[in-house]
């Protein structure tokens, strides 16, 4: 599996195509809406550039389909097609807007049995496997996260038709780390607050912050918290804390994200050596990973090697998507 197309011509697009460059692959396609990014595209990796997406989607051309893409940009046709000329896709996070449409999408690529991955990463954080070992072997009570950061400066963020707004783009990545940690979600309750950055922000529709209670199928429960309130200059907070029985466990996610350190509090009745388990590793080693897994799931027609499919990256989409009508109802007691 030699050939990769990109739709999609955008940093995180040439992040995956440098890691792609060094497993060995060759990127031979590529379209994108913005022509300046795409022909940088093209000249950096030698490929070739396609007026519209269906040109390049086709056997004749490519082995798999990376889709990098902002969430807007995902009507559906692009996967749908991919599906159609069975070839196997990444598609970036989140996989869309609308959810039934996602839905039709996973539901085709289980009758035609696809191979797809999807923009997840934290799942490929060797950190995370061993954290899951230790949850199942305690009874878990309440979970706390949060990702309090700043608004990145590029248009469609700011805007919620376009981005979904923080919980759906950026928030979604904690999201789907608790339900690959402790299982699936079944209720949301949320609210947001509203008006200040609509106020200092040109174009801006998108809420402030969110807060969201969640509840597992196991019966525990959660709260995670987003804003982008902050700016460059202040420290942002990103935190995992988990507690239970004699059991707590924290983790600063932003040193582990950003910084590629690991900073974990951890108690247990059996404790165990952390330093042992604490072999986090760099966001290029996790796009590396996630690739390797992708080309050889393909290779090998064995989707068991992907963490984040497609189908399964819908279900994070679902929950993000349910906090914002939760928040838009605010169907809440008044005191």
């Amino acid at each position: 599996m030699k050939k990769i197309g990109f739709i999609g011509t955008g940093n995180f697009a040439k992040q995956h195509a440098e890691v792609l460059i060094e497993l060995g692959a060759k990127i031979v396609a590529c379209y994108g809406s913005n022509a300046g990014k795409t022909a940088a595209f093209s000249r950096d990796f030698q490929c070739k550039i396609f007026n519209e997406p269906f040109q390049l989607i086709s056997p004749d051309v490519i082995d798999a389909l990376y889709i990098v893409v902002p969430p807007f940009a995902h009507d559906g046709s692009i996967e749908l097609k991919a599906i159609e000329k069975k070839i196997p896709f990444l598609c970036e996070k989140p996989v869309g807007l609308d959810v039934s449409v996602c839905n039709q999408i996973s539901k085709k690529i289980d009758q035609n049995s696809l191979i797809t991955s999807s923009g997840y990463l934290l799942r490929y954080e060797p950190l995370f496997v061993k954290i899951k070992e230790i949850i199942n072997r305690n009874k878990i009570s309440t979970i706390r996260i949060c990702s309090y950061s700043y608004m990145p400066e590029v248009h469609w963020w700011r805007k919620e038709k376009l981005s979904g707004g923080m919980m759906v783009e950026s928030g979604s990545h904690y999201i789907d780390l608790l339900r690959y940690l402790f299982g699936e979600i079944n209720l949301v309750a949320s609210m947001t607050s509203n008006g200040l950055s609509r106020n200092t922000i040109s174009d801006c529709d998108i809420y402030d912050s969110m807060e969201a209670i969640l509840k597992f199928q196991s019966g525990s429960i959660a709260s995670i918290g987003v804003t982008h309130l902050l700016n460059k200059i202040h420290a942002r907070n990103d935190e995992l804390q988990i507690y239970g029985q004699d059991f707590a466990l924290k983790i600063d996610l932003y040193k582990l994200r950003y910084k590629n350190e690991a900073t974990v509090l951890y108690k247990e009745p059996n404790n165990c050596d952390w330093n042992s388990i604490s072999n986090h590793t760099s966001k290029k080693e996790l796009l590396t990973r996630q690739s390797t897994n992708f080309i050889n799931a393909i290779q090998k027609n064995n989707q068991s090697f992907i963490k984040s499919t497609y189908p399964d990256a819908v279900k994070s989409l679902t929950v993000a998507l349910a906090m914002n009508q939760s928040a838009e109802w605010s169907q809440f007691t008044t005191i």
